[in-house]
């Protein structure tokens, strides 16, 4: 199977570098490709975003700024008390948000999310070669996946990467080379032992860093980065879940709901990916309600969230039934219906035997994976394959 060859340099880097665009290249019409296809691409993605998350090139804590404290002294002697603003924890994170959002699975700054948009729109394109058995696509396509995956991360960020400083031009200047990196993490193995390493195979380098750049600009020519990116089925989620949290909708009325409800949404994402099922390519394509997709995504979470933590006097069907009544209550009919659908479809994919979950878990882009397949994860119970088909069942009833 032709899949992402191991990070060029796992170890932790702080050090930063600018990215620029030299170049724009014409875009062409972008037919749509099969459900697998686009399956099998989301996997590449998701890999590829966990390895450099793991290895830094992304960091995905949630940064703040310094935060000003007031410091009141009381000198004694009846004086008034003197206040003293002082700037503190330059480098702490929004400890809330990281908690729940930056294990990669959870997409915290939707770039994979992004990414997926961007490939099924400019990646897969009439040029490209998918074999299904095994799955695996021609090394242009997969180079425009690195583009897609780059594109979506400086602009979810706005930051340039964590990338190692190992590359050295005949002038002394110390490079990155981080598009060339990225676009070598889609390569195969022999793939890449046909680039060579560096130093001794430097014009490959540089050359894979020109047609990055290439890529990079070509994507950016078609005009599909902004909607991609801005109006993908999590964003869309992330608007509907924030008016929920504005009136005050019991199950996201504080911030930490709202945010274990934004960690979820992957996990319902990645069942409507399913190849077999091919809900994901489906709604999207439905230009008349181009948010009822996103907001049956948030009514899955909604669900699974509640019949979790939202109390309820009996047993663990009653708390299924619950939350389904409390979901039926806050969402449309339609988006009721369609998240019935998607927890149908999960609950289908959480029934195959171990052999099929290992094949599956192996081959495609498993909701089951990452944190989301992790007992020891915080939010495990509302995604565990048990209640995923419980709810299922409260949903027929």
């Amino acid at each position: 199977m032709a899949l992402p060859v191991p990070l060029l340099c796992p170890a932790r880097f702080h050090a930063v570098s600018p990215t620029s665009v030299v170049s724009a290249l014409p875009g062409s019409a972008r037919p749509q490709h099969s459900a697998r296809a686009l399956l099998y691409v989301a996997t590449q993605l998701q890999r590829v975003y966990d390895a450099g998350a793991r290895a830094a090139w992304f960091d995905v804590h949630f940064h703040r700024g310094a935060r000003r404290s007031t410091i009141v002294l009381d000198p004694g002697g009846g004086a008034a008390p003197r206040r003293v603003v002082t700037c503190e924890q330059q480098h702490a994170v929004r400890r809330l948000t990281t908690k729940y959002l930056a294990l990669p699975a959870t997409d915290g700054w939707n770039v994979v999310a992004g990414a997926i948009e961007l490939a099924r729109q400019y990646a897969l394109d009439a040029t490209t070669i998918f074999h299904a058995d095994p799955p695996s696509v021609d090394r242009a396509t997969r180079m425009r996946l690195a583009a897609c995956l780059t594109v979506s991360w400086k602009f979810a960020r706005s930051l340039p990467g964590g990338f190692k400083r190992q590359f050295t031009s005949p002038d002394g200047t110390v490079h990155t080379l981080e598009l060339a990196v990225m676009h070598a993490a889609f390569l195969t193995h022999g793939e890449l032992e046909c680039l060579g390493a560096w130093p001794t195979e430097v014009e490959r380098w540089q050359q894979m860093q020109d047609v990055a750049m290439q890529s990079e600009a070509s994507l950016l020519d078609t005009g599909l980065v902004f909607p991609a990116l801005c109006e993908n089925p999590i964003c869309a989620a992330e608007t509907a879940l924030q008016e929920l949290y504005e009136h005050r909708i019991p199950g996201a009325d504080t911030h930490e709901r709202v945010l274990q409800l934004r960690a979820l949404l992957p996990f319902f994402l990645r069942i409507a990916l399913d190849a077999e099922y091919a809900l994901y390519e489906r709604e999207v394509a439905r230009a008349a309600a181009p948010d009822l997709f996103a907001n049956a995504l948030l009514a899955c979470a909604f669900v699974a969230h509640t019949s979790t933590f939202v109390p309820t006097n009996g047993t663990f069907a009653t708390a299924c039934r619950a939350a389904v009544h409390r979901t039926r209550q806050t969402f449309s009919m339609d988006e009721f219906t369609l998240a019935a659908e998607i927890l149908a479809v999960g609950s289908a994919l959480a029934g195959r035997t171990p052999a099929q979950q290992a094949e599956a878990d192996d081959a495609v882009f498993a909701p089951w994976s990452g944190c989301y397949g992790d007992p020891s994860w915080t939010l495990y119970l509302c995604v565990s394959r048990p209640r995923v088909r419980a709810l299922h069942q409260a949903f027929l009833a």
